[in-house]
């Protein structure tokens, strides 16, 4: 099956809470544990991951933020490049970013897990199905609480979630196990070992977005896209430059999540410092291999700016990107080989355009 989005729903400390229980207990005591397998295959493909977390607006709720209970579960705690979508209606997609989200990145395929099910899953499963997402809800990875009915029998927990799962099924989603999604999902497509080619001034490549919006998806909504590729029809090297610029604290989570998915310290001589790494790897799309580098940098660091402003300025400065194209022609006439050699040559052009840009 296409790598869908996961959309995990109010996946909080709330649920636990002894009032959820109060006409009878719960079921599915391992739903927790299915949520977490789908979890830890999306992140190790990369694809996109959303939390759903419900800000209560009623003073009485377990869910209301300022309390632990608005806190995810232990093993839900979203990561760098996962999504969070605060809400506060029983619809994840009622008066949040969700939908846009979603339709920004061209996702129209969604895995549903999470709490309760005859509440807040039923609720978004219902709405998203109206909105045109197709989405496959995981029935045991969701759960709810034994309830009473309108004329006062009780029902079972596993009666509620059944009940609300005949509902939905065939009209709203398809219902399913985690079992099934796991298998139908496969292995994730690994990054690939780097590898070096000569230096050479390659023309832009059309396919550049396409794989540049597959990296995107597989480490997170915070990768930029920098460097030459990101500039359509500027020639360069056909390397795909990547920026993660990371908050304070965050440097760790992001090494362990490249290094998850299969990227590599830099090799060669004089790498960047462990506090401003880069990593490097390569992927197949679109019917070749591209090669990654991905730069971490604080996000309190000038560079960031400086990046950015020379990829615009690129962009919207028709005779300044044929004056860098041009210097990196020269480059590589005047018989540099040595790709390092060629980053410094090519650093000076770019530092001298900062310059005269702050002082201007």
């Amino acid at each position: 099956m296409p790598l869908s989005a996961l959309i995990l729903i109010d996946l909080q400390q709330a649920i636990d809470h002894s009032s959820w229980s109060s006409a009878g207990p719960r079921n599915n005591h391992n739903a927790e544990l299915a949520a977490a397998r789908l979890l830890d295959a999306w992140r190790d493909h990369g694809a996109p991951v959303f939390h759903v977390r419900h800000d209560s607006v009623e003073p009485q709720s377990t869910y209301r933020p300022g309390q632990p209970g608005n806190d995810f579960k232990p093993g839900f705690e979203p990561r760098p490049g996962e999504f969070v979508v605060p809400k506060h209606t029983g619809s994840a997609f009622t008066g949040t970013e969700l939908e846009h989200l979603l339709n920004e990145r061209g996702v129209w395929d969604l895995i549903v897990a999470g709490v309760i099910t005859n509440n807040s899953v039923e609720t978004t499963v219902r709405h998203g199905g109206t909105l045109g997402f197709r989405i496959a809800l995981a029935e045991d990875a969701c759960f709810t609480f034994a309830r009473r009915d309108r004329v006062g029998t009780l029902r079972t927990a596993s009666e509620v979630h059944a009940m609300s799962l005949a509902n939905l099924d065939g009209e709203y989603c398809r219902v399913t196990t985690s079992a099934e999604i796991l298998a139908a999902v496969g292995s994730p497509q690994p990054v690939l070992p780097y590898f070096h080619e000569p230096l050479a001034l390659d023309p832009w490549d059309d396919r550049t977005p396409a794989a540049v919006a597959c990296l995107r998806d597989r480490i997170g909504s915070e990768v930029e896209h920098i460097g030459s590729t990101s500039v359509a029809g500027c020639p360069g090297k056909g390397v795909l430059d990547l920026l993660i610029a990371f908050d304070a604290g965050e440097l760790r989570a992001w090494n362990e999540r490249l290094f998850a998915l299969g990227f590599q310290p830099q090799s060669g001589a004089e790498p960047f410092p462990e506090t401003r790494p880069m990593r490097i790897g390569a992927i197949s799309h679109g019917g070749r291999l591209w090669r990654v580098h991905l730069h971490l940098v604080s996000a309190a660091s000038p560079e960031v700016a400086g990046l950015r402003h020379f990829r615009d300025s690129l962009r919207e400065n028709a005779p300044l990107r044929e004056a860098y194209i041009e210097h990196k022609r020269q480059i590589l006439d005047s018989g540099v080989c040595d790709p390092l050699d060629y980053c410094n040559r090519k650093g000076t052009f770019i530092e001298s355009q900062l310059v005269n840009t702050l002082n201007s």
